[in-house]
Order: C-alpha cells, then sequence, then structure tokens
C-alpha cells in the first residue's frame, strides 16, 4: 500500500536511494567519515562454560559489531528491492541476501573454533575487503541514479525465470 501510494516518487526515491548507497559506499572506502557509522564497540566475555544466556550475549555482540558492515549493504538493498514493481520481486531479492548473509554465519557456528584460527590470519585482509566493497556500493548507487541496474536486473533474471 505504501509501495502505491510512494510511486508517483519512484524516480526521485531511485535517485535519492542511490545517492545514499553512494554516501554508504564512500563511508566504506575511508572516503568519508561519519561518527556514527565509524563506533566500534567491543564487549569481552570471560568464561569457562557456555550457556545460553552468554551464547545469546556473543551473538547479539556479534550482531552489533557487524552493523556498520553489514549495514550498508542491507539497507542498499532494501532500496533495490523498494524499486521493484512487485513485491515478489523485492521478497526474491531480501530473500538471497538473507541467504548470503546467513549461510556462512550458520556454517561459522558450527566450525568456531577452526574459523576463528582460520579468520584471524585475514585481519589485514578485512580494511581492503571494506574499500572494495564500498567501491562495489558506490558503482551500484550510480547505477540506480541511472536506472541502468534496473536493466541489468531484468536481464539477469530473465536468465534464470522463464
Amino acid at each position: 500500500m505504501v509501495g502505491k501510494a510512494l510511486f508517483q516518487y519512484q524516480k526521485f526515491i531511485r535517485i535519492g536511494g542511490g545517492l545514499l548507497i553512494i554516501l554508504f559506499g564512500l563511508t566504506l572506502t575511508g572516503i568519508l567519515k561519519i561518527g556514527f557509522m565509524e563506533k566500534d564497540h567491543h564487549l569481552n566475555i570471560h568464561t569457562k562454560k557456555a550457556t545460553y544466556l552468554g551464547s545469546f550475549l556473543v551473538g547479539v555482540t556479534f550482531a552489533a559489531a557487524w552493523t556498520p558492515c553489514a549495514g550498508p549493504i542491507f539497507g542498499s538493498i532494501l532500496v533495490i528491492a523498494g524499486t521493484k514493481g512487485n513485491v515478489a520481486e523485492g521478497a526474491k531479492l531480501l530473500a538471497l541476501y538473507s541467504a548470503g548473509i546467513g549461510v556462512p554465519f550458520i556454517l561459522m557456528a558450527l566450525a568456531m573454533n577452526s574459523f576463528l584460527r582460520y579468520f584471524n590470519r585475514f585481519k589485514n585482509v578485512m580494511a581492503n575487503v571494506s574499500k572494495v566493497a564500498g567501491v562495489f556500493l558506490m558503482l551500484v548507487g550510480i547505477l540506480i541514479i541511472t536506472d541502468s541496474l534496473n536493466m541489468i536486473t531484468e536481464k539477469v533474471l530473465s536468465l534464470f525465470v522463464k
């Protein structure tokens, strides 16, 4: 219902969303510093035995720590999903994003100790990953502003949807 009410403003919403995605990209690359998007909080929990409450708190902490990384990308997916012609197309994008985020975390949970030993080797690489992700976000923002992403999405979807 809200989507239909805002349909007449679709062009302005698309351009505003594209600019917002570019802003997120500039932030991820480190070109633009926005205070609240740069904050990092750590919670050190030292315990000998895992508890349900402790697991929950670690999960909440982990989610909060990853929000600055995943948040801009999720926001971008929401903007893209919101510009789709119907709810089903937006839901497909969000489902694929959720699977892309969720499956690695489930696999990581299954092999947490091994993962931590392996992941610690790549801490230095993560800054570069953020910069590359930021550049991709800026490119996606430009594609959204120019409405080129819509054409690309339609062509890619036509490969999979009959």
